[in-house]
């Protein structure tokens, strides 16, 4: 949510900060960011660096900063 980030940065982040909630696999990683994108949740730009291969950089939508706002209340009133 707070920066743009391209697959490999968000699985770094995932594996940094989240590591003891998730053990979160690259390719479950690109799974989820595909169905993210497909429902309007993040939209991604296509960005290549010299010779390497083209990467996605992603950013979450408004649509998904919402879904995003109604999951976390969700959970926190399990726990009320």
């Amino acid at each position: 949510r707070r920066q743009e980030m391209h697959g490999y940065q968000l699985h770094e982040f995932i594996d940094s900060n989240l590591a003891a909630c998730t053990d979160l696999k690259k390719p479950t990683a690109y799974y989820l960011l595909d169905k993210m994108s497909s429902a309007g949740w993040v939209e991604f730009e296509q960005s290549q660096e010299g010779n390497r291969p083209p990467r996605r950089v992603y950013s979450i939508t408004q649509q998904g900063e919402t879904a995003f706002q109604a999951l976390i209340r969700a959970s926190l009133a399990q726990y009320v």
